[in-house]
């Protein structure tokens, strides 16, 4: 498990008030724990530094999520998830993915396409199709 240095874990997330308070305290953070509402998420953009991202109960990974270039750790646990994007091929820092309780029956070819993406944890999910590109990397 790795560490990262001046992490903040933000729990209940999505019953802030303002997403700038959420912002301001995160500014300087490297971690971001959910849960996280939607529109906490279009605050994203301005935490181009975030290296490790939980996400819970989400329907799908906003495209936000998918222009952290600096995210490095994803964790995913969400019981309505069914599918991940193809834009994650443009996440080039991610090196773990972690999903977790979701209705993940596949996993997209595009993930190949990130270099730095050494382990890719799907137990407990339905992952059963995995592109050969990913063999070596996923644990199901």
């Amino acid at each position: 498990m790795e560490r990262y240095e001046d992490a903040v874990t933000l729990r209940g997330l999505s019953d802030w008030t303002a997403v700038d308070d959420a912002r301001d305290l995160v500014a300087t953070s490297k971690t971001l724990v959910g849960p996280v509402a939607a529109r906490d998420l279009r605050a994203l953009h301005a935490m181009p530094h975030l290296a490790r991202l939980v996400l819970e109960r989400i329907d799908a990974l906003p495209a936000e999520v998918c222009a952290l270039t600096a995210l490095r750790v994803l964790e995913i646990d969400s019981p309505t998830l069914e599918a991940l994007p193809d834009a994650m091929r443009t996440m080039r820092s991610l090196t773990v993915l972690r999903l977790r309780a979701n209705k993940l029956r596949t996993l997209p070819a595009a993930l190949a396409e990130i270099e730095s993406l050494t382990e890719i944890d799907a137990r407990h999910t339905g992952v059963r199709d995995v592109p050969r590109a990913l063999a070596g990397r996923v644990v199901t």
